[in-house]
């Protein structure tokens, strides 16, 4: 629901991000009752593991301890290649992680192929990975 009350549909991604709370609770971003919820909503000062795992498989699941003081980071970066042409390919790639303290920073990149690659830098030439 929007701040005006309007109720707005969120098509499912194939993977979606989920937070544990130091106290046990969880909070994930498509809810259990259909709600989505943002990366904004996440009390991150409180958050014990952040987790990024395949839609509707917890088994498929990357789990990160986050230190204290990190700001988790999530985002995608989509990709379009051969434009226009017969064999246009549509790809994206789901990138999470955390900054602390503006120096160090631990970035995952889960490419569509289910591959993970990971970067102190989230700045790195993904098409060098075969996307």
């Amino acid at each position: 629901m929007t701040k005006d009350g309007e109720t707005i549909e969120v098509a499912l991604e194939k993977w979606s991000w989920g937070v544990v709370y130091k106290d046990g609770r969880e909070l994930h971003q498509f809810g259990d009752k259909g709600d989505f919820h943002q990366i904004a909503e996440i009390e991150q000062d409180n958050v014990r593991l952040f987790v990024l795992y395949q839609t509707g498989d917890m088994t498929k699941r990357i789990d990160i301890v986050l230190p204290e003081g990190a700001k988790i980071i999530h985002k995608y970066r989509n990709f379009i290649f051969n434009h226009g042409q017969a064999d246009e390919k549509h790809v994206r790639v789901y990138i999470f992680g955390y900054r602390k303290d503006g120096q160090h920073s631990h970035f995952n990149f889960v490419m569509p192929d289910g591959r993970i690659i990971q970067s102190d830098t989230d700045v790195i030439k993904l098409t060098d990975f075969k996307l």
